[in-house]
């Protein structure tokens, strides 16, 4: 009788044994959700979520492919559970207005040149700064990717207004379109040309005697179509992605600045995630610009070489003495940019002066 009861009593604590254990294993695929192998194989997120990003450009366009590519890591790292809505130009807001839809939360993510913020973040206006960064996009990548002490700066100035820059990228050097030839700053007398809405950016036009104006780029191609403005500023691939080079004469390989992109986050909602989370959002990032470079150049070599053999326009590569006289009046009005920024403009500008310093000896 005792050794049944002893039975008894050992098979009642095996299967108590099995049901606590069963319990916490319940317990915990509940609590987490596995993510992707990652770098380290462990990331997980805390739970499914839906996310929105808007950026400022077209399907195809650079932005719009860094977006995919983030959203594709996003879903990949955390085995499905991250998904992220994309917004593009139009849809939800443009550059005049994506850095407040950040800001505000309205969208968790956005991607936006500097150039719009401007008004905002008076400091960003240094990227518009012509011929003070590299013109070559990979020495520019370099810059952006090393130990600079002007991002560190610029990351402060956008951490103070609630926006959180996951990365600096650079999309490509800007080039001129235009209904005549331009290939001294002379040629610009005359020239109404369409800028982004930054005081930096139309004055640098207006230095070199053009008539700057600006205009929303999702009405821009209307407006060279119609003769409102006479040539514009964008990189190649806006260039051929919305078709300028249907409504414009020359194409002017200049790369006075490039157009650079922050993928942002709104402050609030980073600093919300619980930490195993927002890792994954940093790989993220990490692992869809390293995808965006690749693609970007592919597609950069792509874009020139149709512009300079099917477009019909004609193309003018600026030489070392042209890009001198450009660079000379440049020079001369460093005070457009730390005239709008007089709080930090003159510290951002030693900043990134002396970083570029330390490329070029690197170099």
């Amino acid at each position: 009788m005792k050794k049944i009861c002893k039975m008894t009593a050992l098979l009642i604590m095996f299967t108590m044994l099995l049901v606590f254990s069963a319990g916490c294993s319940l317990k915990s695929s509940e609590s987490s959700v596995s993510g992707g192998s990652g770098d380290g194989g462990n990331d997980k997120v805390t739970q499914s979520y839906t996310w929105k990003l808007a950026h400022e450009e077209y399907k195809g366009e650079l932005e719009d492919i860094y977006a995919n590519y983030l959203k594709e890591a996003l879903y990949d790292l955390s085995d499905g559970a991250i998904n992220l809505e994309i917004y593009t130009v139009g849809e939800i807001g443009d550059g005049t207005n994506l850095f407040e839809l950040t800001q505000t939360g309205t969208v968790e993510f956005g991607i936006s040149d500097p150039g719009w913020v401007t008004p905002v973040i008076p400091e960003a206006g240094v990227f518009s700064c012509h011929f003070l960064f590299p013109r070559d996009i990979h020495d520019f990548d370099a810059l952006l990717e090393g130990d600079s002490q002007g991002i560190a700066k610029m990351n402060e100035l956008y951490e103070e207004q609630g926006v959180d820059v996951l990365q600096w990228a650079v999309e490509l050097g800007n080039a001129w379109t235009a209904d005549r030839k331009i290939s001294t700053p002379d040629d610009f007398k005359g020239v109404k040309f369409r800028t982004m809405a930054s005081s930096v950016i139309s004055k640098s036009y207006d230095a070199y005697g053009a008539s700057a104006v600006p205009i929303s780029y999702s009405e821009l191609y209307s407006a060279l179509q119609l003769n409102m403005v006479d040539g514009q500023v964008n990189p190649v691939s806006a260039i051929v992605a919305s078709s300028f080079y249907e409504v414009q004469d020359y194409l002017i390989l200049s790369y006075p600045d490039s157009f650079l992109m922050t993928i942002s986050a709104n402050k609030d909602f980073l600093d919300s995630l619980p930490e195993q989370d927002r890792k994954v959002v940093e790989e993220a990032v990490q692992l869809a610009y390293e995808k965006y470079k690749e693609k970007r150049d592919k597609m950069n070599e792509e874009w020139l070489n149709f512009l300079k053999n099917d477009s019909g326009l004609t193309v003018i590569e600026l030489t070392d003495d042209e890009v001198a006289a450009f660079r000379k009046i440049a020079e001369k009005n460093r005070n457009i940019f730390t005239d709008i920024a007089p709080k930090h403009g003159e510290e951002v500008l030693e900043l990134f002066t002396e970083d570029i310093e330390n490329l070029d000896a690197d170099n």
